[in-house]
């Protein structure tokens, strides 16, 4: 290509046509590139914003009583009713609040998962 443009004549003016023309192929290629990158990147956005849930954070005493429950019951699975039941109120408030935030995100997932699938 180099030989073709530092010739003179005809040679030299259609080795800088086809430099032009390369050249305007790249720059649509990357105009392609960057709007296929941008609509990629909005459907992501907005399949995240579809799945948002929010799940909310357990208070330090919850969490303390979570570790409990869950040594204790790796000790003696049978035992985790009668823990559950000793938990205070308001903890067990908060595990019944996270664990209907934790089956509407499942629940979410799930139905994405059925529209990819068609």
């Amino acid at each position: 290509m180099m030989d073709r443009v530092l010739a003179g004549g005809r040679e030299r003016r259609k080795a800088l046509q086809a430099a032009e023309a390369v050249s305007a192929d790249i720059h649509s290629l990357g105009r392609y590139y960057l709007s296929a990158f941008e609509n990629e990147k909005s459907a992501v956005m907005i399949e995240r914003e579809r799945m948002a849930v929010p799940i909310p954070a357990l208070t330090r005493i919850a969490q303390t009583e979570l570790r409990h429950i869950t040594s204790e019951t790796e000790r003696n699975p049978r035992e985790l009713t009668r823990l559950v039941r000793s938990l205070p109120p308001d903890v067990r408030q908060e595990f019944a609040f996270i664990s209907k935030a934790l089956d509407a995100y499942a629940s979410e997932l799930g139905r994405l998962e059925r529209c990819a699938e068609k």
